[in-house]
């Protein structure tokens, strides 16, 4: 059951020991979650470990009790209470603490990483530790907040966590910002934009000078934080898309100019980018997982 729904920390690894552990495991688009208590152990991800895994991903920890460290790279990230870090599962690492230790751990894939940020930096700069004050503070109480909730109230914390995958990628892009990649501010303030469009994404008149109003910087500094004169209409076109893909599954009743209208896109637009992205037609796509199913 764990593996099916977040697979484990540490999949095709090593370790010294036996050790317990606990494990309370969260599901949410695009992104999973899982509140970890464990005996103390060491673990290695050799090369020979990632050749028999899957699917690459970005696991970011947030240290809530015990003392430990994470190797990766050559850098080794020191791990105490209040210590935010991260590694990639497609390179070696190492994960040891000498006894207990309580982690909330979080996973996103690569590909879903890449939606929201330019992910060489991330793969570069792993095994960096923050702390859960300062930059890393919206990301850490968000997750901690969410993981509560999810005991507690399973469809709040749904809806909650529909900001989750964004958040957790720009958490990532803050450590690797200390390797001095980029200001830790311009993070935050793409999370900023990010978490704009994304609630605006049914609105057809968005525009790089609608969001850089709505969020209050200049134009000129909006292309800078995505990289390019369109980069942040393109990220509006990609997370269109995702949203239309989950609807048209969720909603099988819906058509397909309806979804389109509720991700912001008019019907030829809609099918252009839907095809685009997913080589497919929307209608194609719905009823391509509707036989899957």
């Amino acid at each position: 059951m764990a593996r099916d729904k977040f697979g484990t920390s540490f999949e095709s690894a090593r370790v010294d020991r036996p050790f317990r552990a606990m494990m309370w495991l969260h599901a949410f688009e695009g992104f999973a979650m899982a509140r970890v208590r464990a005996d103390g152990h060491l673990c290695r991800r050799s090369a020979s470990n990632i050749a028999d895994g899957g699917r690459g991903y970005f696991l970011v920890a947030i240290v809530i009790g015990g003392h430990g460290r994470l190797e990766q790279s050559g850098r080794v990230a020191a791990l105490q209470p209040g210590t935010v870090t991260y590694w990639d599962t497609s390179r070696p690492m190492a994960w040891h603490f000498d006894g207990d230790q309580d982690v909330l751990l979080l996973r996103i894939s690569h590909e879903r990483a890449a939606l929201f940020s330019a992910t060489a930096p991330l793969h570069r700069h792993t095994a960096r530790a923050g702390s859960r004050g300062g930059a890393l503070a919206l990301f850490t109480d968000f997750f901690l907040r969410l993981s509560d909730g999810s005991l507690v109230d399973p469809e709040g914390t749904r809806l909650l966590a529909n900001q989750g995958a964004g958040l957790l990628t720009s958490a990532m892009a803050i450590l690797a910002a200390g390797a001095g990649d980029a200001p830790l501010g311009d993070d935050l303030l793409r999370e900023q934009v990010l978490s704009y469009l994304r609630r605006n994404l049914e609105d057809p008149t968005l525009s790089p000078d609608v969001v850089a109003r709505a969020v209050n910087v200049s134009r000129r500094s909006l292309y800078r934080l995505f990289g390019g004169t369109d980069s942040v209409m393109c990220v509006l076109r990609r997370l269109r898309i995702e949203r239309a893909k989950q609807l048209l599954i969720s909603h099988p009743g819906r058509s397909v100019v309806d979804v389109g209208a509720q991700c912001g896109l008019a019907e030829g637009q809609f099918h252009r980018a839907f095809r685009d992205l997913v080589s497919m037609s929307p209608a194609e796509y719905r009823a391509t997982l509707a036989v899957a199913v």
